[in-house]
């Protein structure tokens, strides 16, 4: 009997905490479950277990690949959250499915990605490989992505690789060179993963690791760029206009 009103009393006060403001109004926290796969930890709301070994088994595969493309990953931990949508929402406004955050070193992944989509439209695949990206960025260069480069840059090598790296996704798996009239800036996205397939034609996938060592050593973008690449940015955004 003394078990359950202080059980009781428990729940009042967490609940009296969360009206005050000093609980984040999220899950509580005898919802929420983890798992630590390697470097990676999921975290997700106990009703969601069933498809955490189905994003465990893509993170695993994702890790394989980036892993092989730019080197080991240094990070001791990668936390990788998986929300209710609305919560998701909540938090990330209209980010996609899934987000980085550098400031948590952190995975957000949205509930509904986890469900088919379009063929039209990027699935869960290709977003958690997108933002799986940014985190490979941060941890190989020590800064994060938009801090350490251009926005075509790590937009551009996250749009790449989620191209690249997909496979059970039906969203298409090469970029398609095209002539980029525009800044590079203007549509970091698409732009970006032009020059990023560029760049990688020219200097093989080697030539991403090798920038990134460039800038952990201290050495600013552009001139980490020029030494890897053999061009300036100016000179790149002229091949690309003449492709």
């Amino acid at each position: 009997m003394r078990t359950r009103q202080r059980g009781h009393s428990t729940f009042i006060l967490l609940l009296l905490l969360a009206t005050a403001g000093l609980m984040t109004p999220n899950l509580a926290a005898a919802q929420q479950e983890s798992r630590e796969i390697g470097r990676l930890v999921l975290i997700y709301n106990a009703q969601d277990r069933a498809h955490v070994d189905t994003l465990a088994n893509l993170l695993i595969g994702v890790f394989s690949d980036l892993e092989g493309a730019f080197g080991t990953f240094p990070w001791a931990r990668l936390p990788v959250y998986l929300h209710p949508y609305a919560e998701y929402r909540s938090r990330f406004g209209n980010a996609n499915d899934a987000h980085y955050t550098p400031e948590e070193r952190a995975i957000h992944i949205g509930y509904v990605a986890m469900a088919a989509r379009s063929t039209t439209e990027l699935r869960m695949e290709a977003y958690v490989i997108h933002e799986t990206t940014h985190a490979f960025q941060h941890a190989l260069t020590g800064l994060p992505p938009y801090a350490g480069s251009p926005h075509w840059f790590a937009e551009g090598l996250a749009r790449y690789c989620e191209r690249r790296f997909v496979r059970n996704s039906s969203f298409p798996t090469a970029i398609a060179p095209q002539r980029v009239l525009s800044e590079l800036d203007a549509n970091p996205y698409e732009n970006g993963a032009q020059a990023i397939d560029y760049l990688i034609g020219r200097a093989g996938i080697g030539s991403i690791a090798q920038l990134f060592g460039r800038i952990a050593n201290g050495i600013p973008f552009a001139q980490a760029f020029v030494q890897t690449f053999g061009l300036t940015i100016p000179e790149l955004q002229a091949a690309l206009r003449n492709r």
